[in-house]
């Protein structure tokens, strides 16, 4: 189970941190995040489906993904690349929206194990 959603937005800067924690072992999450088929199943936003084009999750490596609605022709094709990934620890990713090119961000992914089979 995931609990609420924090964020943190600090005023004149680009930057938000957002900070979850999970009734799921550091393992369990982080395996959301470096397998594809799962990785599918829960990248949002709810209503849209979403395909898989590559996923090499490993320091150098490529993803892409398209989502579009179920009753939609129109797709929102999204790719970055992995500059690290530690297991269960920490993913360094950019994410850029080829719908506005140009634009790229910078990702920092940090898995906290928080023991009792829980993780932030």
């Amino acid at each position: 189970m995931g609990h609420a959603l924090h964020l943190t937005v600090p005023d004149g800067l680009p930057f938000i941190d957002f900070e979850r924690e999970f009734d799921h072992p550091v393992a369990d999450v982080f395996r959301a995040h470096a397998d594809p088929e799962l990785f599918r199943q829960w990248i949002g936003p709810r209503g849209l489906r979403t395909r898989i084009d590559g996923f090499e999750f490993r320091p150098g490596g490529a993803y892409r993904f398209v989502q579009r609605g179920e009753d939609s022709t129109e797709e929102y094709a999204f790719r970055g690349v992995f500059h690290t990934v530690r297991e269960n620890e920490l993913v360094v990713q950019t994410f850029e929206y080829e719908g506005w090119p140009d634009a790229v961000d910078l990702e920092y992914l940090h898995f906290e194990d928080l023991g009792d089979g829980r993780c932030r």
